[in-house]
Parts: structure tokens; C-alpha cells; sequence
């Protein structure tokens, strides 16, 4: 025996969501949220009525067909989303579950509705607001990228494939640790992905602003300069969800400024040049007293710099140069003040390493130091002895060894205890390139200078 009108009425009356009971045709049943959601006044109102008479025209085929589907195959619906019109003639979204009952004695089908109108405004006002952030993005002449927690791209907009050089494909899913972007520093170092603004933004939950970056443009060949932004953002948990990246080409801007430093360190040598000339008189004209030497010496130290500004002001990158253009012709200026026997025995060995023009004229005051502490004492007693200077990668550090077979360095001097000007100097400058100098006096003298690499490469060897 099917469940009574009371019966039903008892167990339906304060249920949350809307039910009624219905023969494919007439509403049988209605409870209080039902009635509720229709706007009527009493029951009476809704029941008797025909459940096609809140169907919409263009829901009211595909209702009819489920009514006949529940009544022939006698089984329950998917939950569905619908829309329903009341007697006011105002539709409201709703999500409806129907299901075989037998009412009264009788076959018949029960209508679970819940309002989801808000619901579905509030989806419809995201899509909208999506559309818009996207179309607004697209049309930005800056590049826009979005990044996930982890750091994976989730958009980018035209501008920005642009710029990068690469597809949607190729972008998206991608993240900051991949060794794809070939990215640097703007003084030639590398730039490892966790240091990119994208995940420095998440880590430290503040915005990164106007970061450099080199970006390798595959379709262009070659570097181009980005100004990069990125800003966190958060859920309303305060935990950050995502990170919006905004980049501007700054290559234009970034190759006037390397035409400016390539003049100005064009203009530096000249007058450079000019203080060697004069240091050159001066020395000349005190030839035998004891002022020569420190003219000499200072001279010296110049023409150390003067090399490396003519090749910077070469060289189509003026912040980095290769060590193997540089130090080999340093070495060949400093032993023009050689003797010929002198330079019998000299070998060079550097590797083609990249340096900034600050580490290289560091080095090449260092080098240019201890090879002239050779000049002046290593071969007393004979015309000319054995003289190696070698620069090598050893993992992430750099090695110099200048060494020679003379007659060593006299016991109780080295470069933290010399009164001299020239050791004192090659000690400062190697505690500017954090390196770790040694000093071995066993078949000659040989000096080491051990120091971090992490910061050498150049742009010009991506």
C-alpha cells in the first residue's frame, strides 16, 4: 500500500528543499518549501495544478520526455539543472531530482527542487568577469603571465609570447626552474629559476619589481631585455594563490645604454692614454732615482686597465668579456717590459671563461702585480728562468696559479705582513673577489688565488 497524503505530508512538511508529488500531469502534493518557492498563498493554490504549467517553452520538451522516462523505466534522474516559471510569471534556477513513488495507492513521481538562482548569478558574473579580465589582458601591450602556486604558467597573453618567442603550447605548464628560458643577469651572471620574480614573489608573499632579466629569443636569435613585475596574489584565507607576472621589452633601452658605456669607456682609455704619457715623461725625467720605480709601477697598473677598456670598448657587450681575450694580451703589455731572454720561458693557459669587467680588471691588476714582483726579483743571479700564468674552471670556483722557478719569496713576507704597496694591493683586491690566496715558495714561488663562480657568465656566451 503507497504512502498516504498525511503520511507523506508528516514526514515532507519541513523538509529543506522543495517537494512535490505529481501523476506526470497534476500536482498531487506540495510541502511548505515548495510552496514557498512558488509564491502562492496556501496549498490549495499550487496543488491540483499541472506541473507543465511551470516549464518554461524551452524546457518543456525535454521535461515531458522525462516524465515518460521515470514512468516507463521506473528510475530516478540525474540531479539536473533547470529553470521553472511562477505563477508571477519570475523564473528561478533551480537543480531537480525526480524519482518513481507510489502516492496514495497510486503510481507516481517525486520532485526534489533546491533554488539555485544566486548560485548560478554569481557563476554567470565569474564567467563574465573572466571573459573581461581575459579580453582585457589579450589587448595589453605589456606581457602577462599567470602563474599557479607552483609556479607553472597558467596564462599568457599575445604580447607575451611575443616577446618570449614561443607558443601557447610551449609556455603553458611551464615553470620558472625550467633551463628553457636561458635567462641572465644584466651583468652577464646566470639567473637560476628560484631567484626569478615568479617564485621569489610566492616565497616571500611580497610583490618583485623592475627586475632585468636576458631572455634567449629562439625565433630572433638573440637576447631580449625584460623589465619584469610580479605581484602575489591571495584567496580569501590570506594564502597565496597565484602570482601575476607583467614584463616590458627594455632591449632598445639597454642597447642605447651599452652604446653610452662603450663611449664611455672609449673615452676612459684616451684618457687613460694620456696619463700614461704623462707618467712615462715623469719617470723619464727622474731615470735612476728612487721616484722612478713608483712611476713605473703606477704605469704599469695603468696600462692593466687600458687593456681591458680598449677591449670592453671593442667587444659588442661592454659589462662582461671573455678571460681569454683579456689576460693573454695583459700578460704579452706586461712582458714588453721583460727582457727578450726573459719571456723564453713564459706560458699563458686561459679558459674561455666569461667575467664581468669588474672581476676582469681585478684580475688584471693581480696578475700584472705578481708578474712584474717577478720582473724585479725572481731571476736575480740568471737572465731568465720559468714563468706559468693559467686561469681554469674548477666547478663553481675560478683558479689562478702565477708561478716561477726563481728564488722564492723570502721567508716572514707575504700579503697580509708586507710593508710593499704591490702585495698589500693583491690582497685587497682578492678579498674583493671573496678568494682564497695562497702563497707556495717551494721550487720558486707560486700564488693561487681560489674564488667563487657564480657570477661570471656573459651575455654574449648564452
Amino acid at each position: 500500500m503507497g504512502t498516504t497524503y498525511d503520511t507523506y505530508d508528516q514526514l515532507m512538511a519541513d523538509f529543506p528543499d522543495a517537494i512535490l508529488v505529481h501523476d506526470g500531469q497534476t500536482i498531487l502534493y506540495a510541502n511548505d518549501e515548495a510552496l514557498r518557492l512558488s509564491g502562492l498563498g496556501t496549498r490549495s493554490e499550487l496543488e491540483g495544478r499541472s506541473i507543465l504549467a511551470f516549464v518554461p517553452k524551452d524546457f518543456l520538451s525535454r521535461v515531458k520526455q522525462r516524465i515518460s522516462q521515470v514512468t516507463t523505466e521506473q528510475r530516478s534522474t540525474e540531479l539536473l539543472r533547470e529553470r521553472i516559471r511562477l505563477p508571477g510569471g519570475n523564473e528561478l534556477h533551480v537543480e531537480i531530482k525526480t524519482m518513481p513513488i507510489e502516492f496514495d495507492g497510486k503510481a507516481a513521481i517525486q520532485l526534489v527542487a533546491r533554488d539555485c538562482t544566486e548560485r548560478v548569478k554569481t557563476e554567470a558574473a565569474l564567467v563574465a568577469s573572466e571573459q573581461r579580465f581575459r579580453a582585457l589582458v589579450n589587448d595589453m601591450n605589456v606581457g602577462v603571465v599567470v602563474h599557479n602556486s607552483s609556479v607553472e604558467i597558467l596564462q599568457a597573453n599575445p604580447t607575451a609570447l611575443e616577446l618570449l618567442g614561443l607558443s601557447e603550447d610551449q609556455v603553458l605548464g611551464r615553470t620558472s626552474v625550467d633551463p628553457m628560458w636561458n635567462v641572465i643577469h644584466e651583468d652577464g651572471s646566470p639567473f637560476p629559476g628560484a631567484q626569478h620574480p615568479a617564485p621569489v614573489a610566492l616565497a616571500t608573499g611580497a610583490p618583485v619589481l623592475n627586475t632585468i632579466m636576458g631572455v634567449y629569443h629562439p625565433v630572433a636569435r638573440s637576447r631580449r631585455w625584460l623589465s619584469v613585475d610580479a605581484i602575489p596574489q591571495y584567496n580569501s584565507s590570506r594564502q597565496e594563490q597565484q602570482v601575476l607576472v607583467t614584463f616590458v621589452d627594455v632591449t632598445e633601452r639597454r642597447n642605447a645604454q651599452d652604446a653610452l658605456l662603450r663611449e664611455v669607456h672609449h673615452r676612459i682609455k684616451n684618457n687613460m692614454t694620456v696619463l700614461k704619457g704623462l707618467l712615462v715623461l715623469q719617470a723619464d725625467s727622474v731615470a735612476g732615482s728612487s721616484a722612478e720605480p713608483p712611476l713605473r709601477d703606477a704605469e704599469s697598473r695603468l696600462m692593466a686597465m687600458m687593456v681591458l677598456y680598449d677591449k670592453l670598448y671593442r667587444s659588442g657587450e661592454p659589462g662582461a668579456l671573455s678571460a681569454k681575450g683579456y689576460l693573454p694580451m695583459l700578460v704579452k703589455e706586461i712582458l714588453a717590459n721583460f727582457s727578450v731572454e726573459e719571456t723564453k720561458n713564459v706560458t699563458v693557459e686561459v679558459e674561455d671563461v666569461p667575467l664581468s669587467a669588474s672581476r676582469l680588471q681585478s684580475l688584471g691588476l693581480i696578475v700584472n702585480e705578481l708578474l712584474t714582483n717577478v720582473h724585479k726579483y725572481a731571476f736575480a743571479g740568471r737572465p731568465y728562468g720559468k714563468v706559468s700564468v693559467t686561469l681554469k674552471a674548477d666547478g663553481d670556483h675560478l683558479r689562478l696559479v702565477v708561478a716561477d722557478d726563481g728564488v722564492g719569496f723570502p721567508e716572514g713576507v707575504d700579503f697580509e705582513h708586507s710593508t710593499g704597496f704591490g702585495l698589500s694591493l693583491v690582497a685587497m683586491l682578492a678579498k674583493g673577489l671573496r678568494a682564497n690566496l695562497q702563497l707556495e715558495r717551494s721550487h720558486g714561488t707560486t700564488v693561487v688565488l681560489d674564488f667563487p663562480y657564480e657570477a661570471a657568465n656573459s651575455a654574449n656566451f648564452a
